[in-house]
């Protein structure tokens, strides 16, 4: 464990200010065993303190206005200003290794890093894998960071692989899937009435419509179903589509809601349902928090075969997986615990026994911590050894 240097764990954010979904990051800026620091917002506008603390760079107007005199005068740039202000930062608070959420966080730290060679450990968890360092015009950017990042961390098995083959180095990409916590005061599946509920925002690789097709079929069956859906969604699907296939009067958006609600509506639910998609621009998912977060709180799963879901529930009788757009599939599935409540106690409490033994928030960060530990002391065997497990 890193004693007397100081971890300094970064996220760039359109605004300085977490998702309730994020509870990952939460983790990593508070319960790791080092003294730690963290800056969330993007390049110009960082916070300190979780995004709730002090601008790295002053938000007076005269600080913010001799800023812009300086970007026309002497053709410097916002990127080139943050980039200043962060190695004053990391060296004034005297950080000896740095946590990148996210591969366009890690590119705008990587410089400041390189500049007073500090460690750099690059943390993926989607998009910023499969689309971003996928495009032709970042190939080189992601290639050089690839080389600089002490260590590469892949929240699952086919993102780790996908890493490797764009360029990461193999022997310090590692696996290490994000966690969960065990609802200490877990529901009963077998005793509350047939509600699915499902968890993510409007996007593609979340597919939605799968879960809403589905759940269509399920009703007509079981007439007391209900779907309950949690993230931002547009008016297509919450107003239109629920409308022509006739389940509007089944089916809840409730929109973007705090993690303790969304915990309280998984106590109420018989199951939990996430139908991932690979998205038409490559993008997947990593590892979905929400998939372990239903699997804590003893609700069977009924997902898809697809990244780190693979990896977490493949082989168990946790729940369901089915091929990626398997209406018919999701159908008989959710059916089979709308119909069998013994079963969806039976496979939840599985669920939240592999979720206990295998993927928790303390096992996850555990592993983190490890990572951090050979990356600042610049143990690459140790990194190659973790790699390869």
């Amino acid at each position: 464990m890193i004693s007397a240097k100081t971890l300094c764990v970064v996220v760039n954010k359109p605004q300085s200010a977490l998702a309730p979904s994020e509870t990952f990051l939460r983790a990593h800026m508070t319960r790791l065993p080092f003294p730690t620091l963290s800056l969330v917002g993007g390049p110009g506008a960082r916070r300190t303190d979780l995004g709730s603390g002090s601008f790295l760079q002053s938000r007076l107007l005269i600080a913010r206005a001799a800023r812009a005199v300086a970007r026309r005068t002497f053709l410097s740039s916002v990127s080139s200003q943050d980039g200043r202000a962060l190695t004053q930062y990391l060296r004034r608070k005297r950080v000896g290794v740095v946590l990148a959420e996210y591969g366009p966080t890690a590119l705008t730290v990587a410089r400041a890093c390189s500049e007073l060679k500090l460690p750099l450990i690059t943390h993926f968890h989607g998009w910023d894998a499969y689309v971003l360092a996928t495009q032709t015009a970042q190939r080189d950017a992601y290639q050089a960071l690839f080389d600089q990042s002490a260590a590469i961390v892949a929240v699952s098995r086919h993102m780790q692989r996908h890493l490797i083959a764009l360029g990461a180095p193999a022997e310090k990409t590692i696996w290490n899937p994000c966690g969960a916590e065990p609802d200490p005061t877990p529901g009963d599946p077998a005793t509350t009435p047939p509600v699915f509920l499902t968890v993510g925002r409007a996007a593609p690789k979340k597919a939605t419509v799968v879960a809403l097709l589905a759940f269509a079929q399920v009703l007509e069956k079981v007439p007391s179903a209900r779907l309950e859906l949690v993230g931002e969604h547009g008016e297509q699907v919450t107003q239109q589509l629920t409308r022509a296939l006739g389940i509007q009067h089944a089916t809840t958006f409730h929109g973007s809601l705090t993690h303790e609600k969304v915990l309280d509506l998984m106590r109420r639910s018989r199951c939990y349902v996430h139908p991932s998609v690979t998205a038409p621009d490559g993008d997947m998912e990593g590892t979905p928090v929400s998939v372990l977060e239903g699997m804590a709180a003893g609700l069977p799963i009924v997902s898809t075969r697809h990244g780190g879901i693979i990896d977490v529930l493949s082989n168990t009788t946790a729940g369901i997986l089915l091929d990626e757009y398997d209406v018919q599939g999701t159908t008989a599935a959710m059916l089979q615990y709308a119909h069998d409540a013994s079963r969806a106690r039976r496979d939840g409490l599985e669920g939240r026994r592999l979720l206990e033994a295998h993927w928790s928030m303390e096992r996850s960060l555990a592993s983190l911590s490890r990572v951090i530990d050979l990356a600042s002391s610049g143990d690459d065997a140790g990194l190659a050894a973790m790699a390869t497990t």
